[in-house]
């Protein structure tokens, strides 16, 4: 049994062994013919790459075969139709003759001088009426009293005619209307005086402030003036509150360090001192006196208003030549003080914009603005919108 046991032991070890060695010997032939499969695929995905590609080089080769055949069809028969065309002409002969002989011209075809000076002065004419057109368009002053009353939204009291004096700077201007009592101004500075009349009958003490938006406009000449026609009616005082360009003192023939409003101010002078009366003219001034530092700080002083207060009960009526209204606040502040307030535009000079703003700042302190006067208003024109302003503008001229 020993023997017998020994031996099926060995006999099983040999047959295991022998399996083991079969599986291996399978193995590597699994191996070997897996490794010759890979080289089989990658050989025949090179050769299906080299296919392809040949296929795409083989088209690309007909296409060109087909250009080359096509370029040498088209040049073959420009070719034959160039030899014919060559053939043709060769085979017709040219024939000239002369139609008419050459004449030397007696005038110049071109240029056309006269046509050209025809287009020139019709495209002359309607570049000078766009340009008209154009500068209408833009213009932004105001021209006549409706101008006013549109833009402005206040009624207008008088206009001033423009006055050959005025190109002459000369002084007189201011006091116009005392030396031409008979003219179209002195009928128009009539006329504003009715007007700031009329629009306070319920007041008994009148105090007038003229102002503008700007230096130049007339105000001084208004002041003057519109005083030397109350004048003819009452006693009147004419109070320069200019305080930074006065110009009243040079009309009456004053001296600017006359005594005057700022002495006034200053507490060196008193009021009666501070007036001067001129016979000829019916009116009593109050020149504006040597220019202060602080003309605003001495108008809005609590002794300027009590002046005014004190100078009511004297005069019946008093006028107030003040600063302009947008540079300055002076005219601002002395509004609060005035029954009436005249606000002087210079016609075809200032802006609608600027008068605008002007107002706006009067109104904002509910200054009684009673209406403007257009100043330097040129000759009417023969046009229906000036019809209803200028109608009286001849009217007691002599």
């Amino acid at each position: 049994m020993i023997v017998a046991v020994a031996e099926l032991e060995t006999t099983e070890k040999n047959v295991r062994m022998q399996i083991l060695n079969v599986v291996e010997s399978i193995k590597k032939e699994y191996e070997i013919a897996r490794a010759k499969e890979n080289h089989l695929s990658g050989a025949m995905n090179r050769t299906k790459r080299d296919v392809t590609e040949i296929n795409r080089k083989e088209g690309k080769l007909q296409a060109l075969e087909r250009d080359i055949e096509a370029n040498r069809n088209i040049y073959e028969t420009f070719l034959s139709r160039y030899k014919e065309t060559s053939a043709v002409s060769e085979m017709q002969p040219v024939n000239a003759r002369v139609v008419d002989p050459a004449v030397i011209p007696s005038s110049p075809s071109k240029p056309k001088k006269g046509l050209i000076i025809l287009i020139a002065l019709v495209l002359s004419l309607i570049t000078g009426t766009m340009i008209a057109f154009l500068i209408e368009a833009l213009d932004n002053t105001l021209e006549d009293g409706q101008d006013v009353e549109e833009k402005l939204h206040l009624s207008l009291l008088g206009i001033i005619p423009k006055l050959s004096i005025w190109l002459n700077k000369d002084i007189k201007v201011l006091r116009y209307y005392t030396d031409n009592i008979h003219t179209p101004f002195a009928e128009n500075i009539r006329t504003i005086r009715s007007g700031i009349l009329m629009s306070g009958l319920d007041e008994k003490q009148k105090v007038v402030l003229v102002t503008s938006s700007i230096p130049g406009e007339g105000k001084s000449m208004m002041a003057v003036n519109l005083a030397l026609a109350l004048g003819q009616m009452g006693n009147v005082l004419l109070i320069g509150c200019d305080l930074r360009r006065p110009s009243i003192w040079k009309v009456f023939g004053l001296d600017s360090k006359d005594v005057g409003l700022s002495h006034f101010m200053l507490g060196t002078h008193t009021l009666d001192q501070s007036i001067h009366f001129f016979k000829k003219e019916h009116i009593s001034v109050m020149p504006a006196g040597v220019l202060p530092p602080n003309p605003l700080e001495m108008l809005s002083a609590q002794r300027f208003a009590k002046g005014l207060e004190v100078l009511k009960k004297k005069f019946d009526h008093i006028v107030i030549d003040s600063a302009p209204a947008v540079a300055v606040s002076d005219a601002i502040v002395m509004s609060q003080l005035v029954n009436q307030v005249i606000y002087m535009v210079k016609a075809d000079e200032t802006a609608y914009q600027l008068a605008q703003e002007g107002l706006k700042r009067l109104q904002k302190v509910n200054a009684p603005v009673v209406g403007v006067v257009l100043n330097q208003v040129s000759p009417p024109r023969k046009s229906s919108r000036h019809g209803h302003y200028y109608g009286y503008y001849g009217y007691g001229k002599t």
